[in-house]
């Protein structure tokens, strides 16, 4: 009797470890869906013209995937956005790299590598 018994616990024990491993399964899938989602809806707010300050000139547009600062002239850079970090980059290698503090519609908000905070506002969508 004393066999069935612990055999019974054993079993369910076993069961439920199986469950909640299902469970961390799909925990980290939505992690990584709501992660890419988030990617991509940071992404739509980089969209348009961006300065320092609403009375200075622009900076940068950003369309697509593709940024280009009116400094310089007919070149054009590519960004990624991964995990609150900005990249911009030039045929495949980085140029730079900052974290994004905040991102809103109309704000950016970025931390550069040495620790410099750039502030940003959107002056054209």
């Amino acid at each position: 009797m004393n066999k069935i018994i612990i055999g019974v616990f054993i079993t369910l024990s076993l069961l439920s470890c199986g469950k909640k491993s299902d469970n961390v399964e799909k925990a980290k899938a939505n992690d990584i869906e709501n992660s890419i989602n988030k990617d991509d809806r940071d992404k739509s707010l980089l969209q348009g013209i961006w300065a320092t300050s609403k009375e200075e000139n622009a900076s940068f547009i950003i369309e697509g995937n593709k940024i280009e600062y009116f400094e310089v002239e007919d070149t054009s850079f590519h960004y990624q956005l991964k995990d609150n970090i900005y990249i911009v980059m030039s045929n495949n290698d980085t140029i730079s790299s900052y974290k994004v503090i905040t991102l809103t519609k109309d704000s950016l908000v970025m931390m550069a590598k040495e620790g410099n905070i750039i502030t940003l506002i959107k002056i054209i969508e």
